[in-house]
Parts: structure tokens; sequence; C-alpha cells
């Protein structure tokens, strides 16, 4: 269903007083439900109904549940992917206490940090990691993420590179990976298209000042100390590379894991043919 909004209209105003709008408050004129929109239940001579409003930047910040943030139809699919990968490496190395969150909502002990809801979330030491739970409570649970990772989108792109680093550095959360997509060659053979490249940018805490440092890339892309975990992009710039720092071993994505099976039924499905082939055989 389509956004209905019946509030006042976006007014196209400059901020510096001249006659030119910033980049933030054209988007939001030509499209007030730019981040996205939250039904509400409002009241009138006509009655009461539920009705779409836009929400704002500083919504981010504070996602309220059924909000439904603007995001790139890959965003879903690859934070799913990512949560899986990182639920079965924790699994395989015998860590039932640590809770992988995807759009998990914080609320921090410190009440004055937005209570924001990570793509993605590592927390350790948590007592039940299978209770379904709507929001994480640091004070309640006594722990709280090591690493975060926030996957971008145009809506998302300013909040996650600006406000949220500021907001997982006073939640002194150790590592914050974003990833992001991001333009880089235009189209093969003259359409002129866009094409779209993976980049990860990573930050961890220092333990002295507790401010972020930017994370330098290595050999195998960012190392991140609190996954014991190498995290790259693949050559082709469309796919995420995961490397288990303990073993060495690569972590396959969903997409290589259906791959191989499929591949490896298509192949027990050749040798039960064969195996019917060679019984016809015997028996002639």
């Amino acid at each position: 269903m389509d956004p209905i909004y019946s509030g006042p209209k976006m007014e196209a105003r400059s901020t510096s007083g001249g006659g030119q709008l910033s980049p933030a408050i054209e988007r939001l004129v030509e499209d007030p439900f730019f981040y996205g929109h939250r039904w509400v239940e409002v009241e009138d001579e006509r009655g009461k109904r539920r009705e779409q409003v836009p929400l704002t930047r500083e919504d981010l910040l504070d996602p309220q549940e059924g909000d439904y943030v603007s995001n790139h139809s890959w965003h879903g699919e690859i934070t799913a992917m990512l949560a899986t990968i990182l639920r079965a490496l924790f699994t395989s190395r015998g860590r039932q206490d640590i809770r992988v969150g995807d759009d998990l909502k914080m609320l921090w002990k410190d009440k004055t940090i937005s209570r924001v809801a990570p793509d993605i979330c590592v927390i350790p030491n948590v007592q039940d990691t299978q209770r379904g739970i709507p929001s994480f409570n640091e004070g309640k649970e006594g722990t709280k993420p090591i690493f975060v990772l926030e996957v971008t989108s145009d809506a998302t792109e300013e909040t996650d590179k600006g406000d949220k680093i500021r907001v997982y550095q006073k939640a002194e959360v150790s590592e914050y990976v974003i990833l992001d997509r991001e333009e880089w060659e235009k189209g093969k053979e003259g359409t002129g298209k866009e094409d779209k490249k993976l980049t990860l940018t990573g930050y961890r805490l220092h333990p002295e000042t507790k401010r972020y440092r930017k994370i330098r890339p290595g050999k195998e892309g960012l190392f991140l100390e609190t996954l014991d975990l190498h995290l790259s992009v693949g050559d082709d710039g469309r796919r995420l590379v995961l490397i288990d720092a303990l073993t060495g071993e690569r972590l396959r994505d969903l997409t290589e894991v259906t791959a191989a099976a499929s591949e490896a039924e298509a192949k027990l499905r050749e040798a039960e043919a064969e195996i019917e082939r060679l019984k016809a055989l015997l028996k002639t």
C-alpha cells in the first residue's frame, strides 16, 4: 500500500539563508517518506483511523516496532546470510553463550545513548540465547554487544556513517563495521548503467581513549579481533568473504552452501542411476 500522509507539506526552505537547499532537505521535499514510514492512530472529525506518517532521521536512532525503513532489496538478504553464518561459526566453536542479533533494538544501560537496532550485533555471555526478545536490555542482561555491523542504504547511509559511529563509540562497542554499496564503474557494452560494489569500513575502540580508530585492512581484509574473523570483499566486488582466523577456513555463504548441496544431490542421483544401470546389465 502506498503511503498516505495528510499532515502539513514540507516547506522548501534554505538552511543557509540563500535560495539553495541542502541535499538532505531537497530529497525530503521531493519525497517526505524517504526514510520510511510508521502507522499511527489518528482521530479527527472523520473518526478514528490508522495513517502512515513519514519517518525522520531521528526515528532511525530510536526505531519502533512496525517501522518500515527504506532499504535496498539486498539488505535483508545479506543481513540474514551474515547472521546465519555467524551463528553457525560460534556454534562450531562451542560458544552457546553468544547471541547473534539482527535488527535487535538496544536498551543501553546509559539511557542517554540512542536506542538503535543494529543490522547485526554479536553479544557474548548471554544466559539464554534461544529466548525470543524484541529488544536487548544491557542493564538487565549484564552484558552488551562487542561487535555491530550496519548495512547501508540510501535512507540510512548518513546515519550509519555519522550518528551511529558516535552511538556505538559512546556505548563502548569494541568494533563497528559498515557494509556499503557504492558506484564503481559504468556498465559494460555502453549501457551507461552504474554498477555497484561492496565496501567495508571498520572501527575499533581504543582501550585507553575509548574512541574509535579505523581498522587498517590486511592481506585478508579487516581482521575483527572480537570475532577472530577476517572479513573482506571478493575480487568481483559483489560478495563477502569470511575466514575463520582460528582455523584459516573460509566460511561459505548461503548461496555457495545451496549450490554445493544441489551439486551433491545431482551427483547422488547420477550414482544411483549408474547403480541401477549396472544392476540391469547383471540381470541380462
